[in-house]
């Protein structure tokens, strides 16, 4: 739990914490067990997901219900024992959502897996995107939400909540779509779960909650301890909130250009990937179709000499610039063998 008064509290057991977070550095104060949560500006849970049937969570949601807030919960998933079935690959253990709302399960991705930003993000969620591939855990996890099943009335099986309803909305995917970082909610926003991979460096998290996620989603705790990091709109200024805006745009814009620039580079690679390949990994034809096609890019007039002669010596005759060059295309593994010099004397012989 991370309080929003300046209260002393106990320091955390180096175990459980890792790194021995600076907490008062943070501008934050921790609470621990047996110490009152229902003050808390949000959950961190850096092992497991919480304990949500334990008293301390449920008093911090409940609370924050009473007070209109969001209850603001970061979750790493992931941690202890791990097994393996034919169906679901490696599983490492999960969290648990409030109430029946299910479970969100993690499943171990293959080492170098290279998450990337989903698509639709908001502020918050895109710096702690951003701060995650930074900073990455040494192990990423293909994240699914699992509803709870349930029965309606006898021999009737349902699914709790309905289908749609609540949804885990990624914020980094995998090669495949599927998240391994992400944002459980509950509709109106008046509960949000980050799940984010066992391992994420805890002062990231705390430094984001701090700085990002407490001034997006509740303003209010930060109004309540008279933080410096209130950002609640409805108390900016007209050029405030203008220059806000202005730099959203400047974001929204730089993003659409950054588009149009990979899409550029995409279309180029897709033209000089062909060429690369069969220049550094060709053999006979395909290394000569390559040799060939980047002369005539080069603006060179170039013939196959093994269609219009057959095969005597040389293969293409390239003219540019008033010049005639023979090209003999020769591949080698490691070293050149010495036997290529002797090519160069039947090129002498065949056509001088």
């Amino acid at each position: 739990m991370i309080g929003t008064s300046a209260r002393p509290a106990r320091r955390p057991d180096s175990a459980v914490w890792p790194g021995g977070v600076h907490w008062a550095a943070l501008g934050v104060a921790p609470r621990w067990k047996d110490q009152e949560t229902g003050d808390c500006a949000a959950v961190l849970s850096p092992v497991l997901g919480p304990a949500t049937a334990s008293e301390p969570y449920r008093r911090y949601p409940a609370v924050a219900r009473q007070r209109g807030e969001t209850a603001l919960v970061v979750a790493c998933t992931g941690a202890g024992e791990r097994r393996h079935n034919v169906f679901s690959g490696t599983v490492a253990p999960g969290i648990h959502l409030p109430d029946r709302y299910g479970s969100v399960s993690a499943n171990l991705l293959p080492a170098g897996a290279s998450p990337e930003l989903a698509d639709g993000l908001d502020h918050a969620e895109h710096d702690l995107g951003t701060r995650l591939l930074n900073r990455p855990p040494d192990t990423w996890f293909r994240l699914t939400y699992r509803k709870e099943s349930g029965s309606s009335r006898p021999g009737v099986t349902r699914m709790w909540p309905p289908p749609g309803e609540r949804e885990l909305r990624p914020i980094l995917v995998d090669g495949l779509g599927a998240p391994v970082a992400g944002v459980w909610m509950l509709a109106g926003g008046s509960s949000r779960w980050f799940v984010v991979p066992h391992g994420t460096d805890q002062r990231l998290l705390v430094e984001w909650l701090v700085q990002h996620a407490l001034p997006a989603y509740v303003p209010g705790a930060l109004t309540r301890v008279r933080s410096p990091l209130v950002r609640d709109p409805a108390f900016a200024t007209d050029a405030e909130a203008r220059l806000v805006e202005t730099i959203a745009e400047e974001q929204r814009a730089h993003e659409r250009r950054q588009t149009e620039l990979q899409q550029q580079l995409d279309a180029l690679r897709a033209v000089a990937d062909p060429l690369r390949y069969g220049l550094l990994f060709g053999t006979a034809r395909p290394l000569k179709d390559a040799v060939h096609d980047v002369l005539v890019a080069a603006g060179a007039a170039v013939t196959r000499l093994d269609d219009v002669y057959g095969i005597k010596s040389a293969d293409l005759l390239a003219e540019y610039g008033g010049c005639r060059i023979l090209i003999e295309v020769k591949s080698a593994n490691n070293r050149p063998p010495q036997t290529l010099p002797d090519k160069l004397l039947k090129h002498l012989n065949t056509w001088l």
